[in-house]
């Protein structure tokens, strides 16, 4: 009887614990998130970016002009508000001062600046996912409602 009672009193404590930490875990993490980002605001390459239905994953392509990039650094100072995370090359050199390739970033909204490769990703503009699935639905729709019209 005891050994029962051990483990009816074990299961109860496992799911108090369960149901305090889970919650505060996910509310810690998802605060510090929203105090490292910001969000792009119209105009930015970000912005335009998202409202077309669109996002980017990293790729390994060289970074020259013309190329998509994201900002690593999430704290970078003095940077205007709604500038948004990504951006396109519009130079590259040398940067004497860090002995490092850098690239001249438009971020879009009057907002260019100069960042030292190893603080960029190159990146490519792809469709987001959720218009992925969506599309052949609405293909097989489309041919659906042609046929009943014949």
């Amino acid at each position: 009887m005891r050994a029962n009672r051990f483990f009816l009193v074990r299961r109860q404590s496992l799911r108090v614990t369960q149901t305090l930490v889970i919650p505060l875990v996910a509310l810690a993490l998802s605060s510090t998130a929203l105090g490292q980002i910001e969000p792009a605001l119209p105009g930015s390459i970000e912005y335009l970016v998202l409202n077309n239905n669109q996002t980017w994953i990293q790729t390994t392509d060289p970074i020259t002009i013309g190329t998509y990039v994201e900002d690593l650094l999430t704290d970078r100072s003095n940077q205007p508000e709604g500038r948004g995370a990504i951006g396109i090359v519009t130079g590259t050199g040398f940067d004497e001062d860090y002995g490092v390739m850098a690239a001249m970033v438009d971020f879009g909204r009057d907002y260019s600046v100069g960042i030292v490769f190893p603080e960029l990703s190159p990146i490519q503009i792809v469709p987001e996912p959720s218009t992925l699935i969506l599309l052949p639905g609405a293909l097989f729709s489309c041919a659906a409602i042609r046929r009943r019209r014949r």
